[in-house]
């Protein structure tokens, strides 16, 4: 199967709005033709907050290579969905190798996956990987709270372990209490650092806060917020998290 970078790119921006919306809930994508503006086509879907505009071509070859199934309905409107085929090319995307901004999350991959970061701090690169692997399922209520449930012990696991290898005195042992010994390893370490990359530190972690509370409200599926949780959801938490463990492990090692 060939297809150009913008046909690719198309199928991730469908696969991804379809894990959008909670399963029992999709719907097919709808297809308006503007009247007065020609080129391109508009596509409708409850995965995006406002119609997408795109070149026809790219949607029809992707139908040509049975990636989305065209159809028309009742009323003559065009609409498709992704077929089972779309999702798993879409995984073979995911898994390729690609330019250069998936490159550099790639690298923060390869980061966390190396042998190094597994040495140090195993027991939360095992959750971590864990609620990872979890992504390559659709999104339902149950994986998600999964998924902030490993997210939430990987965030104690590193804390601990990163504590443990620094050797820090007077530390929380509470393993709850991972902001306590985050601050207590960044304090640590700044002596050492220059005034810029004090402060970022500074920012990292606020960002591991926020991270926090993006687990708290996966893990208990977003009840508190009245919010129904998508594959979005836990993509985000999975890859924020990545981000946050690889620039402390960095910095702080």
């Amino acid at each position: 199967m060939r297809l150009d970078v913008e046909q690719e790119e198309l199928l991730a921006l469908l696969v991804e709005a379809e894990r959008s919306v909670p399963h029992e809930e999709r719907h097919a994508f709808q297809i308006r033709r503007p009247l007065t503006r020609p080129g391109g086509i508009r596509l409708v879907h409850a995965g995006w907050n406002r119609e997408r505009r795109i070149f026809d071509g790219d949607l029809e070859l992707l139908a040509q290579e049975g990636l989305v199934n065209l159809q028309l309905t009742h009323s003559g409107i065009a609409s498709f969905y992704v077929t089972p085929l779309g999702f798993e090319y879409y995984r073979y995307l995911s898994g390729r190798q690609a330019e250069p901004l998936v490159r550099v999350q790639e690298r923060v991959s390869y980061g966390l996956n190396g042998a190094w970061f597994k040495s140090r701090y195993p027991s939360a690169y095992q959750k971590w990987s864990k609620a990872e692997s979890l992504l390559a399922d659709d999104a339902s209520d149950a994986t998600a709270s999964v998924v902030g449930h490993l997210a939430r012990e990987a965030m104690q696991e590193f804390a601990g372990e990163l504590v443990g290898r620094l050797n820090l005195p007077n530390v929380s042992s509470d393993k709850a209490k991972t902001i306590l010994r985050i601050r207590a390893a960044i304090a640590e370490r700044k002596p050492s650092m220059s005034a810029s990359v004090s402060a970022a530190l500074d920012a990292l972690l606020a960002y591991w806060g926020c991270v926090s509370d993006l687990v708290q409200r996966q893990e208990h599926a977003g009840l508190k917020e009245g919010e129904r949780l998508t594959w979005a959801d836990s993509r985000r938490v999975v890859f924020l998290f990545a981000v946050v463990f690889y620039e402390l492990d960095t910095v702080l090692e």
